[in-house]
């Protein structure tokens, strides 16, 4: 926590939630979608965003497939039924904290 009691969450588990939020709204999820949504809320940049997923791959955190969208093929990114234990429990514990989602 801050010193003016803010919850300050780390850029890694900041774009884990982002991953997790856009999953739970039913959205695909691919690295330029995630950086460019980072980049807007001020959360990391490209190169962050880069190597919070290369943690969360190595972690066990994250899979991914190649998928095909409008006539292109990209890398969809998606939670392990782990990674989706792991962030449901920190979603919640942050929400008992007081933290606020955007």
């Amino acid at each position: 926590m801050d010193i003016d009691g803010t919850i300050k969450l780390s850029k890694r588990l900041s774009v884990g939630l982002e991953i997790f939020e856009s999953i739970k709204r039913e959205e695909s999820v691919h690295f330029n979608k995630l950086v460019e949504i980072c980049k807007n809320k001020g959360i990391a940049s490209r190169k962050t965003v880069s190597t919070s997923l290369d943690s969360m791959y190595d972690q066990g955190i994250l899979t991914s497939k190649m998928v095909e969208s409008n006539g292109r093929w990209t890398k969809q990114i998606y939670l392990t039924n782990e990674g989706t234990k792991l962030f449901t429990k920190i979603k919640k514990k942050l929400i008992e904290s007081g933290y606020k989602f955007e």
